[in-house]
């Protein structure tokens, strides 16, 4: 038997394609964006809590599964090599569970006595590049400390190329995990965070200054840490997500964001209520990104992070965008400063 397959005119001329012409329309993407902006619009309108940072930070654990790191610090000493002017030193660092962390500790020779906890989505081995920013900044006399946090470099996929939720490299099955059991993949890493400024603090120079830096998909994990308890004098983000509603509204979204993303976070908060309660403890934020990984203009970003900025005070908050790759750099140098 031949079939016979109709063109979308054809389709719409019949009773029951004008109802399937109607459940086209009722996406499960057109679904999600309208419940994230009736989720926005209650948000919007809920008066603000006098205490609105503590609120956030109990909203913040109980939705993301985040539990405090057990106070003692295991540290394994794993190797040391130079390069011209710092030397760099490998740590093993317990993690929340069974495992350990790999870290490196760039270490000048003459220190500024400043150090830099800086997270990078592409892994620390990438982030340890000659002229990149923690080469520039180990250069310039600063201690900078990078970890592979858990789904990143030594602590990603490694050989498994397999699975049904691997969408442009990204194992999206540790977010559904994640939603299962209640313990969010940015709770893992929040942990980590605050295990690693412990590890800084113990290990480093006394009374150091510590700021941390992250760069893509983490800004979202450091922006948790930091309202949960923060232990850092200046915090830069580097191509941060505007915000988790941006996933909802962009059809085409980089599977990397879903990751970083909280499971019923939307209910509560996001990502520019974060950014709005580190107001005051000096943050700077360069090229924003949307979930589809395009940068917003100055106007836009203003516009989003409106409410930060009428907040921010003392050390504040900056936010930069169109700055090119030296200029990216240039000024998360002059922050840190």
């Amino acid at each position: 038997m031949e079939v016979q397959l109709l063109t979308d005119e054809e389709l719409h001329a019949t009773p029951g394609g004008r109802a399937i012409g109607a459940l086209r329309g009722e996406t499960m993407f057109s679904l999600n964006e309208k419940r994230a902006k009736e989720l926005a619009e209650r948000r919007s309108k809920a008066k603000p809590a006098a205490n609105f940072s503590d609120e956030l930070r109990k909203k913040i654990i109980a939705v993301s599964g985040f539990t405090k790191p057990a106070g003692k610090t295991d540290v394994i000493f794993s190797g040391r090599l130079h390069r011209p002017g710092y030397a760099v030193e490998k740590y093993l660092v317990k993690g929340g569970g069974d495992y350990h962390l790999p870290v490196l500790w760039l270490k000048p020779a003459q220190s500024t006595g400043k150090t830099v906890l800086l997270l990078d989505d592409q892994g620390k081995a990438q982030a340890a590049q000659k002229d990149k920013l923690a080469d520039r900044l180990a250069s310039q006399g600063y201690e900078v400390v990078m970890p592979d946090l858990s789904g990143i470099g030594e602590l990603g996929s490694g050989f498994i190329n397999g699975g049904d939720s691997v969408i442009e490299g990204v194992p999206l099955n540790l977010w559904f995990f994640g939603m299962l059991t209640h313990k969010s993949l940015v709770a893992t890493r929040a942990e980590e965070i605050m295990v690693l400024a412990e590890f800084i603090r113990k290990n480093g120079t006394a009374g150091a200054v510590m700021t941390a830096a992250a760069v893509g998909t983490l800004t979202s994990d450091l922006l948790h840490a930091a309202d949960i308890q923060n232990p850092f004098d200046k915090l830069v983000l580097v191509q941060p997500l505007i915000s988790y509603q941006s996933i909802v509204e962009e059809r085409l979204y980089k599977p990397g964001f879903a990751l970083s993303a909280v499971p019923g976070a939307l209910a509560e908060y996001d990502l520019p209520d974060l950014v709005e309660t580190l107001s005051g403890k000096g943050i700077l934020l360069i090229n924003p990104i949307t979930a589809a990984g395009k940068e917003v203009n100055q106007q836009r970003a203003d516009s989003i992070y409106q409410r930060a900025l009428k907040q921010k005070q003392g050390a504040g908050l900056s936010v930069q965008c169109g700055l090119r790759h030296e200029e990216m750099l240039e000024s998360a140098l002059s922050w840190i400063k």
